[in-house]
């Protein structure tokens, strides 16, 4: 089976007969385009597992987005092999789905449980993404901005759901900036053969 560089590059290879271009941005072209694929393999596999799995293909989908609003900008580790890499996502967002789903009919029935979770990932993601506190502070205030828009209309059933699964996964990000966050991913990736 190919890999996805050698399907980018095949890709690229096409795009490109008949024009001139230089290597380097042949390169680029295939590095990027490898780059979406393996991001959209990713997250089609995170909603089939979780749909498949346990239902919550809908949370995945947010927790995804929350994790990926706060990563564009704060960075963070990356696995040695793409095959890692694809099985440490499905690793962290299929139970983060889950928990999201959880957490989300729980703040049903006691809003205060809700508020007070989201306050604390918040202030959690204000604390531990130091050196990037903007950034934080930004996604923290839009994240609250959006819960209680979302309190506020409790007969718009999902938008609850949406607002706690960005920011639980603002916050699972925010959490992997951590030393002990830090640590996780290459710890995982040396364990998969």
């Amino acid at each position: 089976m190919p890999s996805l560089e050698e399907i980018s590059h095949r890709i690229i290879v096409r795009m490109y007969r008949g024009r001139e271009a230089e290597e380097k941005e042949k390169a680029q072209a295939e590095y990027g385009l490898s780059i979406i694929m393996g991001t959209g393999l990713e997250i089609l596999a995170v909603l089939l597992a979780s749909f498949f799995l346990m239902g919550t293909a809908f949370y995945a989908f947010f927790v995804m987005v929350g994790f990926l609003l706060l990563r564009t900008y704060t960075g963070g580790a990356h696995c040695t092999t793409y095959f890692r890499c694809f099985l440490v996502t499905l690793f962290i967002f299929v139970p983060a789905s889950f928990l999201a789903r959880v957490l989300h009919f729980q703040s049903l029935d006691e809003p205060f449980a809700l508020i007070l979770l989201v306050v604390l990932s918040l202030l959690s993601v204000i604390l531990i993404v130091r050196k990037k506190r903007f950034v934080a502070t930004i996604f923290a205030l839009t994240s609250a901005v959006f819960l209680t828009v979302a309190l506020y209309f409790p007969e718009v059933f999902f938008l609850r759901g949406i607002a706690v699964s960005i920011v639980l996964g603002g916050f699972i990000q925010a959490v992997s900036q951590t030393g002990q966050g830090k640590a996780v991913i290459p710890f995982l990736d040396s364990k998969i053969k």
